[in-house]
């Protein structure tokens, strides 16, 4: 599997993950789905909880725009939006769909921020 980071349009960063992060992800067992589909799902379960009548959520407006695309044997995953993971891990317990994305995503950031630190004993 290999990872990129896209600046401008341009690769940075190319990244060639383990065979463990490979098995790790696929034990998640992620299928592909509609982003915004599946976030209105979630967020009708979380209006119906005694905190989704209460709490208003702002989003985020950093200025970053997200690319996440996912292409395996189970399909092509891909969603477009700005600064994404405030989303991701809100409506992660309302969502299986959205849950399994975000253990992919800490499972790759887990590795990457390994490398980064230089704390990677072995592949």
């Amino acid at each position: 599997m290999r990872g990129y980071r896209l600046v401008d349009g341009e690769i940075k960063e190319p990244r060639v993950f383990s065979s463990k992060v490979l098995k790790d992800i696929e034990a998640i067992e992620f299928e592909p789905f509609d982003w915004k589909s599946e976030v209105a799902l979630a967020k009708a379960r979380w209006n119906e909880t005694p905190d989704g009548k209460d709490i208003i959520r702002l989003p985020a407006f950093d200025g970053a725009e997200y690319e996440i695309v996912i292409k395996s044997k189970r399909g092509r995953f891909s969603m477009r939006e700005w600064n994404p993971f405030e989303d991701i891990d809100f409506y992660a317990p309302y969502s299986e769909k959205i849950a399994k994305l975000k253990r992919v995503i800490d499972t790759l950031a887990l590795d990457m921020g390994r490398r980064k630190l230089e704390l990677r004993l072995f592949d």
